[in-house]
């Protein structure tokens, strides 16, 4: 794959200047530990389900992506819980991170991503390891050799195109699922980078899980930016959750007292 034009726009954040981080980079936004409290079934989104379920076949064939769209608390983490079990039990490498409020930073949310331990663990080949690397290497702000007469802003080209590499090298030989919670927080250098992925190279076995608040993404240029982008390329369905019937509710908060209990 080579850089390719996809009417990005290169941010403020300057690629190419040194930073403390080492070639393995730590997971900042983990969704770890929602992994680890979540329990019980999902209540009431056999719909939601479906449709996730038939996306995510679909991306075995190429890049699909699903939106889960609602106010705060929801249900968008437990369905994105969820889908997790789900592609992981069907062969998938699930990626679960999370961009956070307060944090944020150049690249937070994509270092998070190619430092997760579930990526890492399942490159097996020394060209995905290598590519991974690369991209590490550039969203860190290192520079390859040779290339340090590079402007700030082809720099930055490079770390998107080095990051969308790596991703379809993974996805050749796994198919990827990167499930992705609270994108109206994200840091907009990932937003870039995911929006390169997906025009870079639609025919990667990928599949996106996107859980975002409406409201609050309408004010982030450039996540409105990249939905945009997918739903003009047909890549994306998305869903948008309603409240719980009275039934429903009471069937999660019996679930709630079983977890207590």
């Amino acid at each position: 794959m080579t850089s390719i034009d996809t009417g990005l726009e290169p941010s403020s954040a300057t690629v190419g200047a040194p930073t403390a981080l080492h070639s393995v980079i730590q997971p900042q936004c983990s969704l770890a530990v929602q992994l680890r409290r979540v329990t019980g079934s999902v209540v009431g989104r056999p719909l939601e389900l479906a449709a996730i379920q038939q996306e995510l076949s679909a991306a075995r064939s190429g890049l699909t992506a699903v939106t889960l769209e609602g106010e705060p608390g929801i249900g968008k983490t437990r369905l994105l819980v969820a889908t997790a079990e789900i592609v992981e039990a069907q062969g998938f490498v699930p990626v679960a991170i999370t961009a956070d409020e307060e944090i944020s930073g150049p690249f937070l949310l994509a270092q998070s991503l190619f430092a997760s331990p579930v990526l890492r663990e399942a490159i097996t080949d020394t060209a995905a390891a290598a590519a991974v690397q690369r991209a590490v290497d550039a969203i860190s702000g290192r520079t390859e050799p040779g290339l340090e007469a590079l402007s700030p802003d082809r720099k930055l080209l490079r770390a998107f195109d080095l990051a969308a590499v790596a991703l379809a090298t993974v996805a050749d030989h796994k198919a990827l699922a990167l499930l992705i919670d609270d994108l109206q927080w994200a840091d907009d250098d990932t937003l870039r980078m995911l929006r390169y992925v997906v025009r870079a190279d639609p025919a990667s076995s990928i599949f996106l899980l996107l859980a975002i608040r409406p409201d609050e993404m309408a004010l982030v240029t450039e996540a409105v930016t990249l939905i945009a982008d997918m739903e003009r390329m047909g890549l994306v369905r998305r869903l948008k959750l309603g409240r719980l019937n009275q039934l429903e509710t009471a069937e999660l908060l019996r679930q709630a007292k079983e977890v207590r209990a």
